[in-house]
C-alpha cells in the first residue's frame, strides 16, 4: 500500500470519487423547504424499498433460474458532441441516456 501511494504521488495520479445522486425531496430538506415529517415518511419509504429489494435479490439467488430480479437505472444525460463553442452546441445537439439493466441470477449487465 506504502509503495502503491508514492507511485501514484510521484506520477500525480488522483482517483475520482463520484457523487451519489440526491432526489428533490433530501435536497430541499438539507436546504430547509421540507418538513421534517415529510423526510422522515420519506426516509421510511427509502428503507423499505431497499429491504424488498434485498429480499428480492435472495429469492432470485436461491430460485434456481425460476425467478429472475432486474435492477434498472437511466444513467446521467450526456451531451453529443462535447462543445465550448456557443454554435456547435445549439445547431447539433444530441442528447444520449444511458440505459443499464443489471440480472441478479446471472449476474450479468447489460
Amino acid at each position: 500500500m506504502k509503495i502503491f501511494r508514492e507511485v501514484s504521488r510521484k506520477l500525480n495520479l488522483g482517483f475520482f470519487n463520484s457523487r451519489k445522486d440526491q432526489c428533490d425531496t433530501c435536497i430541499g430538506h438539507k436546504e430547509g423547504h421540507i418538513a421534517q415529517a415529510v423526510y422522515g415518511s420519506h426516509i421510511e419509504d427509502k428503507e423499505r424499498a431497499r429491504y424488498f429489494k434485498n429480499v428480492d435479490k435472495v429469492l432470485a439467488s436461491e430460485s434456481g433460474g425460476k425467478l429472475r430480479v432486474l435492477t434498472m437505472d437511466l444513467q446521467q444525460l450526456l451531451m453529443c458532441p462535447k462543445s465550448f463553442s456557443s454554435a456547435v452546441y445549439y445547431k447539433r445537439k444530441l442528447s444520449v441516456h444511458n440505459f443499464a439493466m443489471y440480472d441478479f441470477h446471472s449476474r450479468e449487465g447489460y
